[in-house]
């Protein structure tokens, strides 16, 4: 409410403004005297908004006419967007309608030092008006504006493959393709495809090989490119350059590599996001949208809290609350890390004030175990998962642990609480997790079951029914091997 109220007054203050009713600092704004539009102000939202506008309103060597400021290299429809920006609290009530006027206001934002409109103008050009079509041409005539330079970027890292296909690609500028070579991650295939990119631009321009080493050259990932593509690159190198590659390839040379060439690039990871996406695989067991906050907890009762009831009643089961996760693969998997939804801390929520909150339960410790099911050996490895320094609380952690699972074999994390933790609940079932996976994560598993050691009181049954389970383990992460 009160953003609101905020909102109607900065709106009221911006009408006056524009009818030069208030001011205390005027503008003229335009390339020439004769077309050039008053625009006012208030010099206190300008010198908040941004240094820049500290020094042009402060130094003497500011161009004024008749005591107006004088603006020539920008349009006055740019810079009342400018104002209304800084005058609305970081807001732009009035439409950007054009990819033109979008990067005007994006290069206003980057030489005012306006950093939260430089934000909002990438979003603009992101949603509203980059496509793979014009996100060469536009890079290439605006990759010095940060706002421009990233979200082209983003999007040649995103939709690389269909990008080097478009015709505006072979005409883009020598630093756009630089910049792009450099990119950490591409959705490409394999560095080939790039490889392959990059010659077929540098055939449409003079200085083939100087242009190659320039742009291409310093970005390409020369240790992921297999003999045949090493050959095309090769009529580029120096005889250093080749010495080092071919040293820093061969396969009898031992783990320790000697170091490539000065101005190659000396890293042996591919960056294809395509590679990434079809070996990294996350099995979900809660969606985001399930995950209600600490307070909706609360009010809706769905928690369970370890108290000491729980351990007196679980004493001829073992004495301890916990809850397990085990999965049977299909097939052999690695394991690479599982996400928890965190114990709550709903003291902190509900006495807020209080200076002597009781400290909230925490984790104690979290086993995994590995059976290959194999009856004629000892099939089973466990070991203790190393947890965070400082378990955080209430949002969600992941945990990067590697485990090899055979296929038939099972893995189970096995969690243990410790007296005073507060854990959501959910009424969690088979179908429920078949929908909010794909049929790929899905059908790796032949069985995903959670299980749990913790009776509930009398007076909390009829909250939490039997088929009631605890809401702890969020997702699995893992890859095929």
């Amino acid at each position: 409410m009160a953003d609101e109220r905020q909102m109607a007054m900065a709106t009221k203050k911006l009408k006056a403004l524009k009818g030069g009713l208030v001011s205390d600092v005027v503008f003229l704004v335009g390339a020439t005297d004769a077309t050039a539009q008053e625009i006012h102000a208030f010099r206190s939202d300008l010198v908040v908004s941004s240094e820049f506008f500290v020094s042009l309103l402060d130094s003497p060597l500011t161009l004024k006419r008749d005591g107006k400021i004088r603006l020539k290299n920008i349009e006055p429809k740019v810079f009342e967007l400018v104002i209304e920006f800084t005058h609305l609290c970081g807001h732009l009530v009035s439409e950007v309608d054009s990819l033109d006027c979008c990067l005007q206001l994006a290069a206003a934002a980057d030489e005012y030092m306006i950093y939260e409109l430089g934000s909002e103008c990438s979003k603009l050009l992101e949603d509203n008006f980059l496509t793979v079509d014009n996100v060469w041409t536009v890079l290439s005539q605006h990759y010095m504006v940060e706002a421009v330079s990233s979200v082209c970027l983003k999007i040649l890292g995103s939709k690389t493959s269909v990008c080097l296909k478009q015709a505006s690609f072979l005409e883009a500028s020598e630093e756009t393709v630089k910049l792009f070579c450099n990119l950490d991650k591409m959705s490409i295939e394999s560095e080939s495809e790039l490889l392959s990119a990059c010659l077929k631009y540098i055939k449409t321009k003079r200085n083939q090989r100087e242009l190659f080493r320039q742009c291409c050259l310093p970005g390409l990932r020369l240790l992921t490119l297999d003999s045949a593509d090493l050959a095309k690159v090769f009529p580029m190198l120096t005889r250093e350059e080749k010495t080092s590659v071919l040293i820093s390839t061969s396969p009898l040379i031992g783990a320790k590599k000697p170091q490539l060439a000065p101005g190659l690039c000396p890293i042996s990871i591919g960056r294809s996001l395509i590679t990434e996406m079809l070996s990294q695989q996350t099995l979900n067991l809660v969606h985001d949208s399930h995950i209600l906050g600490v307070r909706e907890v609360f009010l809706t009762g769905a928690y369970v809290a370890c108290s000491n009831n729980f351990y007196e009643q679980n004493a001829s089961g073992g004495g301890r609350c916990w809850v397990s996760l085990a999965l049977s693969p299909k097939r052999r998997i690695r394991i690479t890390g599982f996400e928890l939804v965190n114990i709550l801390d709903l003291n902190k929520e509900v006495f807020a004030n209080s200076a002597k909150r009781k400290p909230c339960g925490r984790v104690t410790e979290i086993t995994a175990t590995v059976d290959n099911q194999q009856k004629s050996l000892s099939s089973l490895l466990s070991e203790d998962v190393t947890l965070p320094e400082n378990f955080p609380l209430n949002g969600c952690t992941l945990i990067n642990h590697s485990a090899l699972v055979p296929a038939g074999g099972s893995f189970t994390l096995k969690v243990f609480f410790k007296d005073g933790c507060v854990v959501r609940t959910q009424r969690s079932t088979e179908h429920q997790v078949k929908r909010i996976n794909s049929s790929a994560a899905f059908d790796v598993f032949s069985k995903i079951e959670i299980s749990q050691n913790l009776r509930i009181s009398n007076h909390l049954k009829k909250k939490c029914p039997a088929h009631t389970k605890l809401c702890f383990f969020k997702s699995i992460q893992f890859t095929d091997i």
